[in-house]
């Protein structure tokens, strides 16, 4: 795990309580949490600045804030303002493929989730189903009605970093049926 670890899991652990609270002070959320006032406070910052969160009035003289976005996790800053990072579930799924000779989703899910980086049964099913779809996965075992599991094998190995979707701006060219990347936007004209 990287250096920032505990910091972003500890992050994650408040918002996912700022979450189930909906509205919430920070003496709300620092009691809920067991986490100190002043903690609370600094990750009010990150959260606004990434707009996570709102205020939603006032109780007496302390601000009453709302959650706003109800999946993922706010990105966590140093006291310089800079985003840390820290293993993404592809980050940790796709490592597990890479270690695995056989698996299906839910193995991936099992090796890839940790306290510090959650990786859900969906989220391994998605990232399996779209690796398999871009040829980075064999298929060895269709999956069926009957509750069976599709099993993959790495076809693609390459490299440490994750194969991940991207939408990339293209033509499409009825004529020779193909796509050519559009590189920095159309010419005005």
């Amino acid at each position: 795990m990287g250096k920032h670890s505990g910091k972003i899991a500890r992050r994650a652990q408040l918002w996912t309580t700022a979450r189930a609270l909906k509205e919430f002070t920070a003496k709300d959320l620092s009691s809920h949490s067991k986490m100190s006032v002043q903690y609370v406070h600094r990750a009010f910052m990150d959260w606004r600045k990434w707009g996570y969160i709102e205020e939603a009035g006032k109780r007496g003289h302390k601000t009453i804030y709302r959650a706003l976005k109800t999946d993922g996790t706010p990105p966590v800053t140093d006291d310089d303002g800079n985003r840390l990072v820290d293993s993404t579930p592809a980050d940790r799924m796709w490592f597990a493929m890479r270690k695995s000779n056989a698996f299906n989703y839910r193995d991936i899910a099992m090796h890839a989730n940790s306290e510090d980086t959650p990786v859900s049964e969906e989220q391994a099913q998605a990232y399996c189903r779209m690796l398999a779809n871009a040829g980075y996965l064999h298929v060895l075992q269709k999956s069926n009605a009957a509750g069976k599991l599709a099993i993959y094998r790495l076809a693609r190995d390459t490299g440490p970093r994750p194969p991940r979707e991207r939408r990339v701006r293209a033509v499409y060219d009825d004529n020779l049926g193909e796509f050519t990347h559009i590189a920095g936007g159309l010419a005005n004209g």
